[in-house]
């Protein structure tokens, strides 16, 4: 994910990730808004999704076993 330069602003940090055979799922936080972005990416064919997300679901996401 990060060759695509998703978020090169030094404000978003990612503060998950995972990935599952051709997909990476990506969680960004951006403190000054207290912002969380999910991010899902694959590489062939390119693809990225984006959506903004609760501070619920982050955790959600980042607490939930494969």
């Amino acid at each position: 994910m990060d060759k695509y330069n998703f978020y090169n602003n030094e404000a978003m940090r990612k503060i998950f990730s995972v990935g599952y055979e051709d997909l990476t799922t990506l969680v960004y936080y951006q403190d000054k808004k207290n912002k969380f972005i999910l991010v899902v990416a694959k590489d062939d064919p390119p693809l990225i999704l984006e959506k903004k997300i609760t501070r619920a679901e982050a955790f959600r996401l980042m607490n939930t076993r494969p």
